[in-house]
């Protein structure tokens, strides 16, 4: 996804998006196992694994980029007027294909990474045992 984002990060800062843009914080945050490890105790949990795996999403071709792109990218889609969103979204799709292309099947591979936990309940008596 990092570089999915970066790509559409750069996009919209060039001059036929910028003016959407110029007060955009970025909506995705990604927290980092530790801190899933230090929030976990203080909500009654104990940790047993934390971690990120890489994952790769495909899409068919461009279609399925796109779709994926407009079903899940509102807030950037949101930032520019209705009439404009399929260019938005156009313009996205070129950008990301040209640095990663369509593989030899016409799928549209993005990187992702999940965050997979692994917890128990603590009960209440023993909570600082855990943490």
């Amino acid at each position: 996804m990092e570089t999915l984002l970066g790509t559409v990060d750069e996009l919209v800062q060039q001059a036929k998006w910028q003016k959407y843009f110029s007060d955009f914080a970025q909506p995705y945050y990604f927290y980092a196992p530790a801190d899933y490890e230090s929030w976990l105790p203080k909500a009654g949990f104990c940790p047993e694994r934390v971690e990120l795996i890489p994952k790769v999403m495909q899409h068919q071709g461009r279609a399925g980029l796109t779709g994926w792109l407009r079903t899940t990218w509102m807030p950037y889609t949101g930032r520019v007027p209705v009439d404009m969103r399929e260019e938005l979204l156009d313009d996205m799709v070129t950008a990301y294909l040209r640095a990663y292309p369509l593989d030899d099947q016409g799928m549209a591979s993005v990187g992702m990474m999940r965050l997979e936990v692994e917890a128990f309940k603590v009960e209440a008596s023993s909570r600082g045992k855990h943490g």
